[in-house]
């Protein structure tokens, strides 16, 4: 299964698209145009939030290609099960992590989640492989993306054994060196892999 949130699309790519799994309504996570790509060019399920959905079906998606799913809820996509699990985002109207279990690994998903005490009671029912966290250097005054530390503590919670740190250079304003999560991590989890996410580079996720 493959999923998408960038309108930077081939057909090579489209051909392979089975479902689109959104956390959150924001343009850069529920992104409209690769939305309407997807739904020209493909049978993709969109996956998500009520208010993802909600703009998917503001596209033009029809009953039968959308899924709401709500904390707790699974959905089987092939080999690939996902369940909707609590996440913690203040600046979305509704939200989703994703715990994304293959037959060889487990992957949270979190979103923009800002650190919460939830993510203990996530590492009690689930051995996570690898957990992907959204870091940025917040504006004053504001708290958009969790820190290093931040997503340090969520690795350790978690007990996730590779830290996917993303969204540290999406927006200018909030860009971050993703080294510092490194350092972060060396503190607080020193045996977790950290791997810090790039558009067009592959991850390997390692399961020891």
């Amino acid at each position: 299964m493959r999923g998408m949130e960038s309108p930077l699309l081939s057909d090579k790519l489209l051909a392979g698209v089975d479902a689109v799994v959104l956390t959150h309504e924001h343009d850069d996570h529920t992104d409209p145009t690769t939305l309407t790509v997807l739904l020209a060019h493909t049978q993709a399920l969109v996956i998500g939030s009520a208010a993802c959905v909600a703009v998917a079906h503001g596209i033009g998606y029809p009953p039968e290609r959308c899924r709401v799913l709500r904390h707790e809820q699974a959905l089987a996509v092939k080999d690939v099960r996902l369940t909707a699990v609590a996440m913690h985002d203040p600046g979305a109207q509704d939200c989703n992590g994703y715990v994304v279990e293959t037959p060889d690994v487990a992957i949270l998903q979190c979103g923009d989640s800002l650190y919460f005490d939830g993510f203990r009671a996530l590492a009690r029912r689930w051995t996570l492989d690898a957990i992907l966290v959204s870091v940025g250097v917040s504006p004053p005054g504001e708290t958009p993306y969790m820190d290093e530390a931040d997503a340090a503590r969520v690795a350790r919670d978690s007990g996730a054994h590779t830290l996917i740190p993303q969204h540290f250079d999406l927006w200018q304003s909030t860009t971050m060196d993703p080294r510092h999560v490194v350092t972060a991590a060396s503190w607080y989890c020193p045996r977790t892999v950290v791997i810090p996410a790039y558009v067009k580079r592959r991850i390997t996720i390692s399961t020891q």
